[in-house]
């Protein structure tokens, strides 16, 4: 199965992931979004996204990057609300998307 994560970050270079939430016609529709690289160094509007996580067993299936992605209800509920005050895609930090969790070096750099 492909992975959401095709590359590793470069710590030398400062990188982190970026998450595009896409804009929905309707709330029928599938959470959409859009995972890529960047520098730290390089400006960027993001806005960082904190919510509870709630039971990490009780998930619900988004696209990243074409590929399913089990999120957490708590965090499809929050990606709607933000859906829904905006047309426009919206740039987000999601710590349980951008970073890699089963990367244990990821997640403590």
């Amino acid at each position: 199965m492909a992975s959401t994560y095709t590359t590793r970050l470069d710590t030398s270079r400062k990188e982190i992931r970026l998450f595009e939430l896409l804009p929905a016609n309707s709330l029928e529709e599938p959470i959409r979004c859009r995972l890529y690289k960047t520098r730290l160094s390089i400006e960027t509007d993001y806005t960082a996204l904190s919510y509870v996580c709630g039971d990490p067993t009780a998930t619900s299936p988004i696209t990243v990057n074409g590929l399913p992605f089990q999120a957490t209800h708590n965090l499809c509920a929050a990606l709607r609300r933000i859906q829904s005050k905006s047309s426009l895609p919206t740039t987000l930090w999601v710590d349980a998307i951008c970073i890699k969790q089963s990367d244990n070096d990821e997640k403590s750099s």
